[in-house]
């Protein structure tokens, strides 16, 4: 649009006449799409903005499952730590009993020793995972939006209990609930699109030119005899040194890429899937085999100290058996941690539509 004044004095004899003249006009351009161009590249960016919206997606779901697993080690240092303060009085009753049966003449110097290094073997247990229970607490309390030393309410340090295993169905079901699977299909459509709309390119282009202009002599009529031009221009590609041709190779050069992509995420997804549930099946025989080793070492314990008593044998059956239950009554929970983070990285492989919901759901900022 142009707006022109002119502005003209005019000195008469009877005085001064100011008169103003104006010009306007008004140019507009539209494209007829004749071959599906600006479609093609709606289509193309609409695809693209619901690829940002799995990415964001799937960023939610790393995020709570690194919150999850974050808690999950919370628990685990808590109760390692629980157990190792109670080992550590286990073994300094056991020493106090040790030392009266030697101050009675009825146990040797080297079992004082023995258990004495049992004691000093527990109390090196406390300090590592007083920091690393510590440390992980830091860590989810920064993961939830909070300062590190903000004290957490976590309740029980009992590991949640496990329900069924989730509905895996079949692999093809991985195309609509995960996430990064759904952003790589869409990357590939819109990169399907933008080949359609570099193709469509090299063909001429349709465009319609409408103006209306008005001059100050006519503004009586401004609104009832506005002039108004309407003209088509055809245009197209003379030469551009294959620029054109060049692009819609590049184009079609992307969508193989993404279909690579898209294809080696989808094997990725499939293969996550079954290690977690591989995993899961032989950690569950696991756990109960080390169950049944460490029921068995609590009764080698108990007969190695019967035996002790009635002066069958030596203290250090009775030190090895304790020995060993505990740390098997440590390794218990450290594979129970490990089951239930074998859990997480199930629900993380088959992926869900819950992220949808709580983007919708999320308050919006003001």
């Amino acid at each position: 649009a142009g707006l022109s004044l002119v502005h003209r004095l005019n000195s008469l004899s009877s005085g001064t006449v100011d008169s103003e003249s104006y010009g306007l006009g008004v140019t507009t351009k539209y494209e007829v799409d004749l071959w599906k161009r600006l479609r093609a590249n709606r289509q193309a960016s609409d695809l693209d903005v619901a690829t940002t919206q799995e990415e964001l997606h799937a960023v939610m779901q790393s995020l709570v499952s690194q919150v999850v697993l974050t808690w999950l080690d919370v628990l685990q240092a808590q109760q390692l730590l629980d157990i190792a303060r109670k080992q550590l009085e286990t073994n300094r009753t056991t020493l106090e009993l040790i030392e009266l049966r030697f101050n009675k003449g009825l146990a040797s110097s080297l079992d004082v020793f023995q258990q004495r290094q049992a004691v000093a073997r527990s109390e090196a247990l406390l300090p590592p995972l007083e920091a690393q229970d510590a440390v992980l607490k830091h860590g989810l309390a920064v993961l939830l939006g909070k300062a590190p030393r903000t004290p957490l309410e976590l309740g029980d340090s009992l590991f949640p209990a496990l329900g069924t295993l989730p509905a895996y169905g079949l692999p093809v079901d991985l195309l609509a609930h995960r996430p990064d699977v759904r952003a790589a299909g869409l990357r590939l459509q819109s990169a399907d699109w933008r080949v359609s709309a570099a193709r469509a390119n090299r063909l001429p282009a349709l465009g319609l030119i409408g103006g209306f202009s008005f001059n100050s002599g006519d503004v009586d009529l401004l609104f009832d005899n506005w002039m108004t031009s309407l003209s088509a221009s055809l245009t197209g590609p003379i030469f551009d040194a294959g620029r054109r041709r060049a692009e819609v190779e590049r184009a079609r050069a992307v969508v193989d890429e993404r279909l690579n992509a898209y294809r080696a995420v989808v094997l990725r997804a499939v293969l996550e899937v079954e290690n977690a549930l591989v995993q899961l099946d032989r950690h569950g025989v696991y756990i109960e085999t080390l169950g049944a080793q460490y029921n068995a070492a609590l009764q080698t314990h108990s007969e190695a100290l019967n035996r002790y008593r009635k002066g069958l044998n030596d203290y250090l059956p009775v030190l090895t058996a304790l020995t060993n239950a505990q740390n098997l009554e440590r390794s218990v929970v450290g594979a129970e941690h490990d089951l239930r983070v074998l859990r997480v990285q199930l629900h993380l492989a088959l992926g869900g539509n819950w992220m949808n919901t709580a983007a919708l759901n999320a308050p919006e900022e003001k």
